[in-house]
């Protein structure tokens, strides 16, 4: 007793069915979706570049104006100052005064300065430090040394 055709009769064939128009059906939807994309892409590229040349156009003008805007402040500024002539001289850039001006010490310049007069009740003391002679002049009558120039 065979069930299900396991006897004697013809053998089976198996026939391999036609997927062409199978693979037809799918390179066109996949080509169509691949241009989808591709479409997409396209877009979204030219809408950035459009967006970037549109800065570069506003950075350019801004560029324009921040030089014509320092051009005419220049301009006026020198306007101004023909105008108005050189500024006063500051106070503090004068030289400061400094040595025997300063001190209020009335001594004799040039030549005439370094002689020695016996009429004078001081005495002098004539010291060599470290190569430099250095002249001191000591009042007997107080303990106050100065140094002679």
């Amino acid at each position: 007793m065979c069930l299900f055709g396991g006897g004697g009769g013809e053998p089976a064939t198996i026939t391999k069915p036609d997927y062409t128009a199978y693979n037809q059906q799918f390179d066109l939807q996949k080509a169509a979706i691949e241009n989808q994309i591709t479409n997409q892409n396209t877009t979204m590229q030219n809408t950035l570049h459009n967006a970037l040349s549109e800065k570069q156009d506003a950075l350019s003008q801004l560029a324009i104006a921040s030089q014509a805007r320092a051009n005419a402040t220049s301009q006026a500024a020198m306007q101004l100052s023909q105008v108005a002539g050189p500024p006063p001289r500051e106070k503090h850039a004068k030289p400061p005064k400094t040595g025997v001006d300063d001190r209020g010490v009335k001594t004799k310049k040039g030549k005439g300065s370094y002689s020695q007069s016996s009429n004078r009740p001081e005495s002098s003391i004539l010291i060599l430090l470290t190569g430099a002679i250095m002249s001191f002049q000591i009042n007997q009558n107080s303990n106050h040394v100065t140094e002679i120039r």
